[in-house]
């Protein structure tokens, strides 16, 4: 054992002794950071939301992590031409749909891509968010791996899709530049429900073309303009049932949004319009019309149906979506700051006229006001009251007892938020 001691120690010696090579630039560079967004609060719905057909409300309490939420690493070349960024989406156990059946702990990919920059110009690859929604955003997070709602996503604001994709993005100027970014069509609800009458089921997709997204940023001082368009064009394929049903399916999407700031203030402005949405841009899986469609089906959006084309006859019926959102924000000390937001979409499809005295399109809006307050650089509580109503119940014949709405909901509660 001496010996072998004395071995490595002049192994060890002779390595030091060695002359070191100058390095001709730095290493890579990797970077870890955090993020914790807890919430804590009163979840108060009205009856026509738990079931209940009589005029009571009911309020629950709940203790949640957000499911925004992240662990990330970020990775730099040493000339910092190339990199690439992972991030895992971080969620607790949450009593979701309030019938005592609990989501489990969620960790899922948010963002898992490369770039590589030459120029004024930067290649991307992998699955991330892109330009088309997603960046201007009213910032409201009360809530969200509860409710299932944020930034007024859904309520006149568009999120983003962080699914596979390629894009390019491009600097003409200091001021002006574009992304264009193809990826798989029907990746946000690859198997989306239709309806007809009392007829459910699932719908596979395919498409041999991929979707294609562009936006354009123009910048000039503390304004920002953002105008972007998003295309799909899939098949479904329903089944003998349908074989005359021509089953090609459509969906797009136009927004602009917009924000402006000036010393302490900013407000934020958005406006889309588009059919068949959910099939690729921020996608409402939970209302699918492939089980019964009130109240447990579409849970997050007040159990109407979502963005999505549906069967009538022989044909496939596409669903109309347009929408306006506001946001403002205002900083009265480095530490305090006011947020608030409104906003409203209507959707509306000739096929959910099944009968009688049913309507064909509904409105939902949503409004909130939070006062975040920096305890430290990472620390922030934010004192938040949303409020979300569903508008008029569409599909089906409504119970005199139902008044013909869909309901509402409040979330009232405190937003915890850790970065580093």
């Amino acid at each position: 054992m001496k010996k072998l001691f004395v071995a490595l120690a002049v192994l060890a010696a002779l390595f030091a002794a060695l002359p070191v090579a100058a390095a001709e630039a730095p290493g890579h560079t990797t970077t870890i950071g955090g993020r914790i967004k807890a919430d804590m609060g009163w979840q108060v719905l009205s009856h026509n939301q738990w079931g209940n057909k009589s005029n009571e409300r009911i309020a629950n309490f709940f203790a949640t992590v957000n499911i925004k939420s992240y662990l990330r690493t970020m990775l730099t070349s040493s000339d910092k031409t190339a990199g690439a960024h992972i991030e895992l989406a971080l969620a607790s156990i949450s009593n979701q749909d309030n019938n005592g059946s609990a989501a489990a702990e969620i960790v899922s990919v948010c963002f898992a891509y490369g770039w590589w920059k030459l120029g004024a110009c930067k290649f991307l690859a992998g699955q991330f968010a892109g330009r088309l929604g997603d960046r201007i955003l009213p910032g409201n997070s009360l809530g969200h791996s509860k409710s299932g709602k944020s930034d007024l996503m859904g309520f006149g604001f568009i999120g983003g899709t962080r699914n596979p994709k390629v894009g390019l993005q491009v600097d003409i100027s200091e001021n002006l530049s574009f992304e264009l970014a193809i990826g798989q069509a029907g990746a946000e609800t690859p198997g989306f429900g239709m309806y007809n009458s009392t007829l459910a089921g699932n719908a596979a997709t395919n498409s041999y073309l991929p979707r294609l997204e562009f936006v354009l940023d123009i910048k000039n001082g503390g304004l920002i303009i953002t105008p972007g368009f998003g295309l799909s064009y899939q098949n479904a394929e329903l089944g003998q049932l349908h074989a005359g049903v021509d089953s090609h399916v459509l969906s797009y999407l136009l927004q602009l949004p917009l924000q402006y700031q000036n010393g302490p203030f900013t407000i934020m402005l958005n406006a889309f319009y588009g059919q068949n949405t959910d099939t690729d841009w921020t996608g409402e899986q939970s209302t699918n019309w492939n089980s019964s469609f009130f109240p447990t089906s579409g849970r997050h959006y007040g159990g109407q149906p979502g963005v999505l084309p549906m069967i009538k006859g022989g044909s496939v019926e596409d669903t109309g979506y347009w929408g306006l959102g506001l946001g403002l924000a205002y900083n009265f000390t480095e530490a305090l700051a006011l947020k608030a937001g409104a906003g409203f979409a209507n959707l509306s499809n000739p096929a959910w006229q099944v009968g009688g005295n049913c309507n064909d399109n509904y409105t939902r809006m949503g409004a909130f006001v939070s006062f975040p307050y920096k305890i430290s650089s990472n620390f922030t509580i934010a004192p938040e009251v949303a409020y979300y109503n569903y508008g008029d119940i569409v599909g089906k014949n409504f119970a005199p007892n139902d008044q013909g709405k869909a309901g509402d909901e409040w979330l009232v509660g405190a937003h915890f938020q850790f970065v580093f």
